[in-house]
């Protein structure tokens, strides 16, 4: 087949050549015509004979491994080792490479031979030539060998010390300042033929030394390693480094000071009798008790001076006379002798004049008649004729109702299962509603029905309100029991007292009420602004809001939107779980704002 030509046309894209896929067929052809020529379709297999490539290449001769063939104008190249593999039966010899020459004679006359120069430490020099012959002569404990061969061996004898040799010296001085001498302590030890050697780092016993303590420091020494590794006070032994908070069995003399602070302090003063006091001019101000007479004294201008008690006479007080009186006498004091002394009592006066604060009330013959104390308001007097007193006391209610100024009391009771206020609300545990910034009291007479106030509706933290006794509500409480106990924050569960609660300023907040006993005994409280606020999901119609409300007295928000009452929502109060029911008509959106203001 002759060979085929693509027709690529007169221009680019002007539509007159062959189209792909022709071209590829025309390729094809071309191959395959190549691939059968010199190979089998498939692969290529090229052989020819030397004839045949010199033929194919146009050269006068091409080179086998097996003709020959005459080189002229040819330059041959190679290294050394290149040429010695051409070499069949031997191997070059270059002029600058070192080899070895057998069989050669080599002439002085056109070749030069070294000589050999030696030269000793005092620089004398000697040459020797190659061929000649030089003696190694032994002197000074050295000694020369040759052997068969080109060995010679120079030794050591056994005068010559080497750094490796084990030897010993007689009457020889070393010189520390010109020689190191190293070893172990131990070597050393073994070196010295009459005692040990101590070391800065070692651990040794010293016998009958004494240690500098101006040029040593000792430190490291445990207490247990001293012989006497503690110390006594007294009768109290403490180990050298410990401490101790009470020293026993000791006695302090001299003239130093005792400084204490500390509380529950105790000291004996009781000496055997007067005479057995230290001496009251060296310890002025010392405080002593003679044993047995119930008397105390101090010290103080070198005598000691009696302190007065329930044990000691009138009669020892310096101003008052020292006659006993009679019967019916009094004290009566005498300007002239400038005591107190025994008289009859004569004047005063046999009535009493008995007024308040802004004018007289009356007159009260003091034999004939009796002043009574009568307690009212709140108020209770008792005679104490033990101790000739008259006790007046605030009731319990009175106290516990006015221990602080509260904006209202309520009236807390109970009946079929439901807390009453009836004092400001009505209904069945109603919804109560306390302004910020003002302190309301709680009068409760609720027997088996303790009073609590928590932070969440119930335990499950949803409606209906029930006991939870671990969420209490703490803030501003009081409660002052009837016997008048105040107890502050946590005041627990309550039956009787008054509670008070101070409501914190700009609060919006609830708290609830719950009975401990009862589950769903209970409702909520209102703190601050009136309003309850939710969040939509998009699909709860119904929340739960304050009970007793309907649609004319609150406001419901969404997303700031007041929505209609009726049309857009309605509520159902229900009286069981004292709760109301707002009910949208159409759900919040998810994370819809929705608050709802309570009005009045």
């Amino acid at each position: 087949m002759a060979k085929q030509t693509i027709n690529i046309g007169a221009a680019p894209n002007d539509g007159s050549g062959n189209n792909l896929r022709v071209g590829g067929a025309i390729i094809n052809d071309n191959f395959n015509e190549i691939y059968n020529a010199i190979g089998n379709g498939t692969t290529i297999t090229l052989t020819a004979t030397p004839t045949e490539l010199n033929l194919l290449s146009g050269a006068t001769a091409i080179a086998t491994n097996s003709n020959t063939i005459a080189f002229s104008n040819k330059t041959i190249s190679g290294t050394t080792a290149q040429f010695n593999t051409a070499l069949t039966d031997d191997d070059f010899v270059t002029l600058t490479n070192t080899v070895t020459l057998t069989n050669k004679n080599l002439n002085s006359a056109t070749n030069t031979f070294p000589t050999i120069s030696i030269r000793d430490d005092s620089s004398s020099a000697i040459t020797l030539s190659l061929g000649g012959t030089l003696k190694l002569k032994s002197n000074d404990g050295i000694t020369t060998t040759v052997s068969q061969g080109d060995t010679i061996t120079i030794s050591l004898d056994s005068n010559i010390l080497t750094e490796t040799s084990t030897d010993t010296l007689t009457n020889k001085s070393i010189s520390l300042a010109t020689n190191t001498i190293t070893g172990t302590i131990a070597q050393f030890n073994t070196a010295v033929s009459d005692a040990d050697l101590s070391t800065t780092a070692g651990v040794e016993t010293l016998t009958n030394k004494t240690i500098s303590g101006s040029s040593n420091t000792l430190s490291n020494i445990g207490n247990a390693s001293l012989t006497n590794s503690s110390i006594t006070l007294g009768s109290t032994s403490t180990s050298l480094g410990g401490t101790t908070s009470s020293v026993a069995g000791l006695s302090l003399t001299g003239s130093g000071t005792i400084d204490l602070t500390g509380q529950g302090n105790k000291i004996r003063f009781n000496f055997a009798n007067l005479g057995a006091f230290p001496n009251s001019t060296t310890y002025q101000g010392q405080f002593a008790v003679a044993t047995g007479t119930a008397k105390a004294y101090f010290a103080d201008a070198g005598a000691y001076n009696e302190i007065l008690s329930e044990n000691s006479s009138i009669k020892d007080l310096s101003d008052v006379a020292g006659t006993n009186p009679t019967n019916g006498q009094i004290l009566i004091f005498n300007s002239t002798t400038g005591r107190y002394e025994p008289g009859a009592q004569s004047g005063g006066s046999a009535t009493l004049i008995v007024g308040d604060n802004t004018s007289t009330i009356g007159t009260i013959n003091l034999a004939t008649q009796t002043l009574g104390f009568v307690g009212t308001n709140g108020i209770t007097t008792t005679v104490n004729d033990a101790n000739n007193t008259i006790e007046t006391r605030l009731t319990a209610d009175f106290y516990a109702d006015n221990y602080l100024p509260a904006s209202a009391v309520f009236d807390v009771t109970h009946g079929g299962g439901y807390y009453f206020f009836n004092s400001h609300y009505s209904g069945n545990s109603p919804t109560l509603y306390l302004k910020s910034g003002h302190t309301y009291a709680f009068k409760l007479n609720v027997a088996g029905h303790p009073f609590f106030l928590q932070t969440i509706p119930n335990p499950s933290g949803a409606y209906p309100v029930s006991y939870s006794a671990g969420n209490p509500y703490t803030t501003g409480l009081v409660h002052v029991s009837t016997n008048g106990t105040v107890t502050t924050g946590a005041v627990g569960i309550q039956t009787t007292g008054t509670l008070y609660i101070k409501v914190p300023t700009n609060s919006n907040s609830k708290i609830y009420y719950a009975c401990s006993n009862h589950a769903y005994m209970g409702n909520t409280i209102v703190l601050g602004s009136l309003t309850d606020t939710f969040t939509g999901d998009g699909s709860t119609v119904t929340y739960s809001i304050n009970n007793g409300r309907n649609v004319n007295d609150i406001l419901v928000y969404v997303n700031g939107v007041c929505l209609v009452p009726t049309s857009d929502y309605t509520i159902t109060n229900t009286s069981t779980y004292n709760v109301a029911t707002l009910t949208f008509v159409t759900a919040p959106v998810s994370a819809a704002s929705i608050m709802i203001r309570y009005l009045g």
